[in-house]
């Protein structure tokens, strides 16, 4: 039998850890959640949604080189699911579908309902306009990671945490998280000084009589101001915050040994870190960016190299999650908050465009399947939303059904978050 090693680690660092208040446990673990998302925009003309031959619609077959004969774009079919494929710009996504196209769900015709990147960046994360509603991943990290030193980590920068910002860890655009916790880390001084930063160190005596004081005023503040209830309540989440941050700073070798201090982590760092993360049981849920420029106004060539990384980089997170036997208990959904126009720019790029695809795997996933679909000039067609088929007498598919759906699959009522959403639940049958 193999034994996984986050098999091994749940058997050495299990503890009676306390939940957080309202929260109920289950016998069966809850399905872990990373989301990727491709801030900017992508254009799935050149992917999940292949337009090859429709006459309003300009696609990657328009940059193709006369010249090359091998550099020619085609619809690729991979268990089932067509595949917009160069094998010239694009090679990595043929690599990744043959390898994982069984396990994958294409979901086409996400509409937004506006073509600006922040609210649409918004509502395709959270579900909601609201500004106020955690995305995803913090909820599911809030609801199933009580348990952990954090819910969730966002190595995006685009989360948004809302109510429960501080179940919620995050890198940093210069990876800021290693300074915090490497002690031997440098930060780059001032141009013109002779010194770097810090200019003092704790040793570790330091760090222990440190850690003694907080707790020690703590119980002081509990035993002039506990009440009970409330202010005990607050304390009780304070002791907890503390040795969570203990546990998480155990394993600070995995984090500073990943992260380059002053640089935005590769997706190639994130994807590997993420399953570190989970695998160790850090936290429950991921956020993390393909950290690439999707916004592509004026080059829509860019498209090309953007989405080769891009599958690159979720070939090593799938694979990861596989070979730590965290994949079938791991839902992923890879999504992005727009698609670009159907025809190119005077520029040579396309604008924005208020719907997109998502890519759905791992736990719960039915695989193989296209579900939802666009029109000719790539607007959303009407579905069956317990079962993505195409039906006149259905609705289309909104950011809020998406998200609704998401949180359903790993376990987390969406009632209580998105009242009065119908869930997407297409991804499952």
């Amino acid at each position: 039998m193999h034994l996984h090693r986050r098999d091994l680690l749940r058997t050495l660092t299990a503890t009676g850890f306390l939940g957080l208040p309202g929260l109920a446990r289950s016998s069966t673990p809850p399905m872990k959640l990373v989301v990727v998302i491709a801030d900017g925009g992508w254009d799935v003309t050149y992917c999940m949604d292949p337009k090859l031959g429709e006459p309003e619609i300009e696609g990657p077959e328009r940059e193709e080189d006369p010249r090359d004969p091998d550099d020619r774009e085609a619809v690729r079919t991979f268990s089932g699911l067509p595949i917009m494929v160069n094998e010239v710009k694009r090679p990595q996504v043929t690599q990744f579908f043959e390898e994982w196209g069984s396990r994958t769900a294409v979901i086409n015709g996400l509409w937004l309902g506006t073509l600006a990147h922040d609210p649409c960046r918004e509502r395709i994360l959270s579900g909601s306009t609201l500004g106020t509603v955690p995305d995803m991943s913090v909820i599911a990290g809030y609801a199933h990671g009580q348990d952990l030193p954090l819910g969730s980590v966002d190595m995006s920068g685009l989360g948004q945490g809302g109510r429960y910002a501080s179940s919620v860890g995050r890198v940093g655009y210069r990876s800021q998280l290693a300074m915090l916790l490497d002690s031997d880390a440098v930060f780059e001084p001032p141009r013109g000084v002779d010194w770097a930063y810090p200019q003092y160190r704790n040793t570790d005596a330091d760090d222990v009589a440190i850690r003694e004081i907080i707790r020690s005023r703590a119980e002081r503040f509990r035993t002039r101001r506990g009440d009970g209830g409330h202010n005990d309540r607050l304390l009780d989440d304070f002791g907890i915050s503390l040795e969570r941050a203990e546990r998480f700073a155990a394993e600070r070798g995995l984090i500073t040994e990943a992260l380059e201090l002053g640089s935005f982590p590769s997706l190639m760092t994130s994807t590997s870190l993420a399953v570190d993360f989970l695998s160790v049981g850090l936290c429950h849920s991921v956020l993390i960016d393909t950290s690439m420029r999707w916004d592509t106004h004026t080059d829509n060539f860019a498209q090309h190299s953007n989405y080769d990384l891009t599958f690159r980089g979720l070939n090593n997170l799938v694979t990861r999650l596989d070979d730590e036997g965290l994949l079938d208990e791991t839902l992923v959904v890879v999504l992005s908050e727009m698609t670009r126009t159907p025809k190119f720019n005077a520029s040579g790029g396309k604008d924005h465009w208020p719907y997109t695809s998502a890519l759905m795997l791992g736990g719960g996933v039915v695989g193989g399947r296209v579900r939802g679909g666009t029109d000719g000039l790539l607007a959303s067609r009407p579905v069956d939303l317990a079962t993505g088929e195409l039906s006149g007498a259905g609705s289309i598919i909104k950011y809020d059904n998406l998200a609704a759906g998401v949180l359903q699959m790993i376990g987390v009522d969406s009632e209580e978050w998105l009242p009065g959403i119908p869930p997407f639940m297409g991804a499952t049958v």
